[in-house]
This record gives C-alpha cells, structure tokens and sequence, in this order.
C-alpha cells in the first residue's frame, strides 16, 4: 500500500514536471561571440560587462513542458529589482521550442544602463497553466561599465512627491503713501495759512496783531495750524500715517476752538473798527 503511494507521487511530480515550463538549455553571446551557457537550476549568476552602447546581446533559450505552441506571455526582462523594467519580446521556434532575442545595448532604456547592475529574466505563462507551473527565472546580469554610465548622461527625472518647503516673503504693508501725497497737502496747507493770514489783514489791517483780549485765541489758532502742518512735513519725511492720523486728531480740538474764539474776536475787533469810521 504505501509502494503504491510513493508510486503515484512520485508520477504526479513527473506528470507536474513535463507540463511546468522550465529550461533546457540555454545561450548568451555578446557581439556574435559566446559570453557562457545558461545552466538550469544553477545557483550561480554568470555577469556580462558592456562596455558600449554599440555592443549586441544575443539570448537564446530553450523551453521544455507544455510548449507546443508560443506561451501566452513569453518575455526577457531587463530590471534593476527597483521598479525600472524593460521588457524584450522574443521569437520563438515551435519546432525547436527556442526563444531568442537580438538586443542592441543603445535600446536598452539610459535609466537601466545608468545603474551598476542590469538583471536578465525570462518570463514563459501562459493562461493554461496552474499556479507554480509558469516560469520566471534570472537568466544572466549585465554590469555597465563606468566609460558605459557616463556616456550615457542620463539623469533622474523629478518624480510627484514631497518637495522641499517653500519660504515666501510676503511683502510688508507699506508705511506711508506716495511722496506726492503728503506733499500736495503741505502745500495746501501752506497756501491755506497764507490765504487765512492775508483775509485777516484784509479785514482788519494793521489792528490784527493789536493787544486786546483775542489775542491769546489768534495766536494759539495760529500755533496749531503750524503744528498741524510740521506733522504733515514729518509724514512726508517717513513718519507712519498712524502716527501722522494720532497727532492731527489731538491738534484737530484746540484748533478748532482757537479759531472759533478767533474768529468771533476779529468779528468784534472789526465791528468796532466800522463803528469808529
């Protein structure tokens, strides 16, 4: 009973075995001339050094198992184990069941010949086959030289991801206003003082500056109206306009009472001067 069971074990893993695609035999040659033999089930990775753009690879490989006709899937792989893959496709003899591919190195994408290592697989599926029944095995490794990576020239190109924190200067608010400004209302404000001055000499003539009782409001309206204009000056001389609106806003009320108390006692003053003429 148990010779029976070793028995159809042992002709189920024959039977697994015939219909698995594997290697039989296998060539690599490098610009015609033979590089080495692809041994299966070796455990040692036969290198190639490519020292030029120019040189040509040739694979040749032949299947055994199910291969009556073409696998679904039947490529040479060139990768870098990282994710930069290049895949061949092969002519394929039914007759011979040999798959072989003539690669030329400058086709051979600069990004897998800018690394150290190049890594040759095949790939044989097809749909038709179980789980474990496909092929997928290191062939050989090609190794770039250095003269090889720098002819290339090749360079990483910027991949979506995190970049690097972005520092803005935003631009601060600005201080003060055009120069025009402040200086079209100095001026102003100097024309104006002038005009008051003239209609008050206009009005009384010489008794303007005559000792009575609105002298003390002339010469405090008159003081705040010069204050007022010295702030305007320093605003234009790069004070802020918070602190040019604070000042003016405190010499506004005093102004504004002098020259109301000037303004009734050059009305007196000047009702008076009719009165005597």
């Amino acid at each position: 009973m148990q010779l029976s069971f070793t028995a159809a074990f042992l002709w189920l893993v024959f039977i697994v075995s015939a219909v698995a695609y594997s290697i039989e035999s296998g060539l690599v040659s490098v610009n015609g001339n033979k590089a080495f033999d692809i041994v299966p089930d070796s455990e040692d990775v036969h290198r190639v050094v490519l020292e030029s753009v120019r040189e040509k690879v040739a694979l040749s490989v032949v299947l055994k198992g199910n291969v009556a006709e073409k696998p679904h899937q039947l490529n040479f792989v060139f990768t870098d184990n990282n994710g930069l893959d290049y895949a061949t496709y092969p002519l394929f003899d039914t007759t011979k069941k040999t798959a072989t591919s003539l690669i030329l190195v400058n086709k051979i994408p600069p990004a897998l010949l800018s690394q150290e290592r190049v890594f040759v697989y095949i790939i044989a599926a097809d749909a038709s086959q179980k789980k474990g029944q496909n092929l997928y095995t290191l062939l050989a490794e090609l190794v770039p030289s250095e003269s090889l990576r720098a002819s290339v020239n090749y360079k990483k190109p910027l991949r979506l991801g995190a970049l690097p924190e972005i520092h803005h200067q935003f631009n601060e608010d600005p201080q003060t206003v055009k120069p025009i400004v402040p200086l079209i209302f100095s001026a102003i404000a100097v024309a104006l003082f002038f005009v008051l001055i003239g209609s008050w000499f206009t009005l009384v003539g010489k008794s303007l500056f005559v000792a009575n009782e609105g002298i003390p409001f002339k010469g405090g309206f008159l003081t705040t109206i010069a204050l007022i204009e010295f702030t305007f000056v320093k605003y234009y001389l790069g004070a802020t306009i918070f602190t040019t609106i604070f000042y003016t806003a405190i010499l506004a009320g005093p102004a504004l009472v002098f020259g109301s108390k000037a303004l009734k006692a050059l009305t007196k003053q000047r009702t008076v001067i009719e009165a005597s003429t």
